[in-house]
């Protein structure tokens, strides 16, 4: 694989986090990298504070008490956990943390990356603070400069529909309006109560539901668009994508602890990314890199990735 592809692929993880998932503002599950990508980060510990939100039970009606679950997740003032991301031989399995108020913003590393089944030794990191987005490729390609570990890509600056989910998704105002949350979790349909199991140690109800992704681009106001013929070698593999398989375990407290989502068969390209959720509203820090240590994404990048002008 060419380093020009493995460079827009660590780029475009900006887009598989806003189109990959569109709930991920809501119950902080970022999603991790591409098949050819990176991504999450551990932090500290805290204690669940209350939600003022009733609490679903496998008593109520599965799609009301799925979508009550989600919408107290979603007001939560952080996440933690930690993701696995496969699709054919490629992997990646890390750590993230994610914050929703008082601002947005999250800090996402890979500890194990297989590609093409062949096991690498990067780690690459993917920060979001102040509206600004930094990854560092870590060596799974020539980074943006000697002494310059860090591309840089100011959100704003996102143009495109997968460009302006990104934007949205990581605006704070957007991501914490209640109606937005509420399309978010209205985006899951045709949902089933499975039965009970563990996750964690605690007890959780699983669920199974049709994840409307067009539904997710529409509560973000973003529109909903075909792939370009061919496509982009960078781009996300959401693109283009309308529907997603998902398994959504929720704790005794209301609380989503594990989530799975997978790609319809016949839907390319195959891929399944199942994140557990270890923390909520626990104190999360995250910051920039030294602005020494960053170097801008081209005009010509972005555009390579759909999320140019």
């Amino acid at each position: 694989m060419g380093k020009a592809r493995l460079r827009l692929a660590a780029l475009g993880t900006l887009s598989v986090l806003a189109s990959g998932l569109g709930t991920t503002t809501a119950w902080g599950n970022p999603a991790p990298p591409s098949p050819d990508m990176n991504t999450p980060t551990e932090m500290p510990t805290g204690e669940m504070s209350p939600s003022p939100t009733e609490s679903p039970t496998t008593e109520a009606d599965p799609t009301t008490a799925l979508r009550q679950a989600l919408t107290k997740s979603a007001q939560a003032s952080s996440s933690s956990g930690k993701f696995t991301f496969s699709s054919g031989e490629n992997t990646a399995n890390g750590t993230y943390d994610y914050q929703a108020k008082p601002k947005v913003a999250l800090n996402a590393k890979v500890s194990d990356l297989t590609m093409d089944g062949k096991s690498k030794d990067a780690k690459p990191e993917l920060i979001v603070a102040d509206n600004v987005g930094y990854i560092n490729p870590d060596g799974l390609f020539e980074g943006p400069g000697e002494n310059i570990p860090w591309w840089k890509v100011n959100i704003a600056d996102l143009k495109g529909p997968h460009g302006q989910f990104v934007a949205k998704m990581f605006d704070t105002a957007t991501s914490n309006d209640p109606a937005t949350i509420q399309k978010l979790a209205d985006a899951y349909e045709d949902v089933k109560m499975v039965g009970t199991a563990e996750v964690s140690g605690k007890t959780v109800t699983h669920y199974t539901a049709t994840y409307n992704v067009d539904a997710a681009r529409s509560a973000f106001g973003v529109e909903t668009t075909a792939p370009s013929p061919g496509g982009s070698p960078g781009a996300s593999p959401m693109a283009g994508v309308h529907q997603l398989r998902s398994d959504v375990w929720v704790d005794e407290q209301g609380m989503v602890r594990k989530t799975r989502y997978r790609s319809e068969e016949g839907q390319k390209p195959q891929f399944t990314l199942t994140t557990t959720i270890t923390d909520y509203n626990k104190p999360v820090t995250v910051k920039a890199p030294p602005a020494d240590q960053t170097k801008q994404v081209t005009p010509q990048m972005l555009k390579q990735l759909g999320m140019g002008g």
